[in-house]
């Protein structure tokens, strides 16, 4: 069926061809010519009955002149910027199998120079690390472990880390209670006397360890840091 579609040469041969779609029209010659009586919902039920693959034709141009009038109202700017979209999507798997991936964080922070180079060539390395903290007034452990990652506020992931702790007096006296319900915690959650403190210490003073498989070290209490050869 071509667009240029005809309605008053269609109904004309409707109405020889299917007499009862037309009956109650008293003139075929377009839509001004019809009969006042005539009721184009009962027509159109009738037509889809009874012809049912010409409404099927019917149909199909109706939908070819909406889609031409939508492209019609479509400029040519955005036709071009939808041009360019669809050729993006085609090439965007492409795109993924031959560019590189951008870096990651952790890529990214093993390239850092300065102060922090130091931690990026342990991580790479796999050299051991010596990390000093502090609590509110003193030195008070230190962890001896090789650094997994790390990031510019110094906070480090450790493994196969020994933390040391140096006792004050206000946690010592608290050590008989803790030792009573040692016992019951995971290995390496549990104290063992003894350990290597980098400076003298008073025998009354005590001197705890313990294992860690993996730990994390909060960057604002670390005061020092020493690559162990």
């Amino acid at each position: 069926m071509e667009d240029d579609f005809d309605i008053e040469f269609f109904t004309k041969n409707l109405s020889k061809s299917n007499p009862e779609l037309t009956e109650g029209i008293e003139e075929i010659e377009g839509i001004e010519g019809t009969s006042n009586d005539f009721d184009l919902d009962e027509f159109e039920r009738n037509l889809v009955l009874n012809c049912p693959e010409l409404v099927e034709k019917i149909c199909e141009l109706d939908e070819k002149i909406v889609e031409k009038t939508k492209a019609e109202r479509v400029s040519k700017k955005q036709q071009v910027r939808d041009r360019h979209a669809r050729l993006e999507a085609m090439m965007t798997e492409g795109r993924t199998m031959t560019e590189k991936a951008d870096s990651t964080y952790h890529e990214k922070i093993l390239e850092i120079k300065g102060p922090m180079e130091l931690i990026a060539n342990a991580v790479k390395t796999g050299k051991r690390l010596e990390i000093r903290v502090r609590s509110a007034i003193r030195m008070d452990r230190i962890f001896v472990g090789i650094p997994t990652t790390f990031d510019e506020h110094f906070n480090i992931f450790i493994r196969d880390a020994t933390e040391t702790v140096l006792r004050g007096r206000k946690s010592q006296k608290e050590i008989g209670q803790r030792n009573k319900i040692q016992e019951f915690l995971p290995e390496f959650m549990r104290w063992k006397s003894g350990g290597k403190w980098p400076t003298p210490i008073g025998s009354n003073r005590l001197l705890e360890y313990r294992f860690h498989r993996t730990c994390f070290v909060k960057g604002d209490s670390v005061i020092l840091i020493r690559a162990l050869s």
